[in-house]
């Protein structure tokens, strides 16, 4: 049985141009064993933006519900993500016991979910605060997300 993992952008939306290394996650991921699941809310929809705030929330809580799914990886930076603050159900994010991948602007949400998390299982994000990625522009973010992957790779799964 393979495990699913959620795939989302609840902060700038990604570009179409993007759609490639997209396809090569999801490949990557299948490879591996996982099921990728993607957000309706991940591209650009022609404003800017993938989706409203509510839209996003909703998006990112039905990953939450998903039972079969393990894991959410945020794939989105910028400086969005406290818009879908006022519309996540802490209450359903703190029982689910998933990790929650993700850093930069997207620590806004890791935050406000550790604060909720009732159960004190470890939520999961990489900030380039903490983490090392002093690099410049693009390498920054390829650094961060290559250490991202190594500790969501590194972490123990669930018994199949």
């Amino acid at each position: 049985m393979s495990h699913k993992i959620g795939i989302t952008a609840c902060s700038n939306p990604m570009h179409p141009s993007f759609s490639a290394d997209l396809a090569r996650l999801c490949q990557i991921l299948r490879e591996l064993g996982f099921d990728p699941v993607l957000s309706p809310c991940l591209y650009d929809n022609g404003s800017s933006f993938s989706g409203t705030g509510a839209e996003r929330a909703d998006a990112l809580m039905n990953l939450y519900c998903d039972p079969e799914i393990t894991d959410i990886f945020d794939v989105s930076g910028g400086d969005m993500a406290n818009e879908i603050l006022p519309y996540l159900d802490f209450s359903v994010i703190a029982a689910s016991g998933k990790r929650f991948w993700g850093y930069s602007d997207l620590t806004t949400i890791v935050n406000a979910v550790t604060t909720a998390h009732q159960s004190g299982k470890r939520l999961c994000t990489e900030n380039h605060y903490q983490s090392p990625c002093y690099t410049e522009g693009n390498k920054k973010q390829q650094c961060c997300r290559k250490y991202s992957a190594h500790f969501f790779f590194s972490a123990k799964r669930p018994a199949a």
